[in-house]
């Protein structure tokens, strides 16, 4: 995955994470990558990704984090 800017300025889609991290078809029906991200944030032990609805993932910034 290339990097442009800030990670915490980025969304990336589910398609995007999906062809990255497993290269994958977009268009797969596998909850494979919300189960991961499921325990990725179980295991960060914080609100550190968000989900950014109907678009796919972000990080969350500290202010975000601190907001709650």
């Amino acid at each position: 995955m290339k990097r442009h800017g800030n990670l915490f300025e980025q969304t990336f889609t589910r398609e995007r994470l999906l062809e990255a991290l497993y290269q994958w078809d977009s268009t797969s029906d596998s909850n494979t990558l919300e189960v991961f991200i499921s325990r990725l944030r179980r295991k960060l032990g914080s609100p550190l990704i968000q989900t950014v609805r109907g678009t796919g993932y972000r990080f969350s910034t500290r202010a975000d984090v601190a907001l709650g």
